[in-house]
This record gives structure tokens, sequence and C-alpha cells, in this order.
């Protein structure tokens, strides 16, 4: 488990800087990432499991000074997606808790975390 939200962030911030390296030439600084948390926390051999709500607090804690993770409910990251506000949205599945109880079982699970770029992506050299 440990291991698991240790990793989650570090993958989420590992594809989000290479899909800017691969997408611009230009230093990326100031990349407003809205977080969606749908991961409902679930009780697995007498222990609950809250993978979305620790990753949460993680990222919360490693605030990135090119980085500005913003925690919002979906309709609101949607609407500041499309309006311009944040650059990307980036989505914790509901069923991530649940998955992640299952990985040391015959039968693992897997979640996806989705990521979704605004439609203007030209966020790779912002001065304000």
């Amino acid at each position: 488990m440990l291991v698991l939200v240790c990793v989650v962030p570090v993958l989420i911030t590992y594809e989000t800087f290479q899909l800017i390296e691969n997408s611009s030439t230009y230093k990326a600084n100031n990349i407003r990432v809205a977080v969606v948390n749908q991961d409902r926390p679930t009780q697995q051999n007498n222990r609950t499991w809250d993978v979305g709500g620790k990753l949460i607090n993680r990222l919360r804690d490693e605030q990135q000074r090119d980085v500005h993770w913003k925690f919002l409910s979906a309709g609101a990251a949607k609407r500041e997606l499309n309006n311009g506000t944040v650059d990307m949205m980036v989505t914790i599945p509901a069923d991530l808790s649940f998955n992640a109880s299952t990985a040391l079982s015959p039968s693992p699970r897997m979640s996806t975390i989705k990521i979704k770029m605004a439609k203007r992506n030209n966020f790779f050299v912002r001065t304000s």
C-alpha cells in the first residue's frame, strides 16, 4: 500500500512532464492542474483503503514551483479546463482504492488515471 501511495504521485508527475517535454522545446512553468478525486475508500481484510485520499494529501504536501495542483469536483474541473483556468485535468477513478486492495490477490485489478489537456494547450511558457 505504501509503495502504491508513493508510486502513483510520481507516475502522475512523470507523465505530466513527459507530455510537456514531448510537445514543446520551451521550458514549462506555472502549469495549473485540476485534480479530481472520485475514489471511494473501501474496506478489505479489516483494513480501510483510501488511496485517492492519500494521493491528494501527498500532492498537497508536495506543491512544486512549476506545477500548481488544484483539487476540484469533476464539474468545476471541467469548467476550469474549458475556460482556461487550468491547463490539464487529472481524474482519479472511483475504483482506485478497491483495485489497489486486490494488488496481492490472484486476480489483481487495474485502475486508469485519466489526463485531459486543455484544447489550447499553449501553457509551455507562461509568465503570469
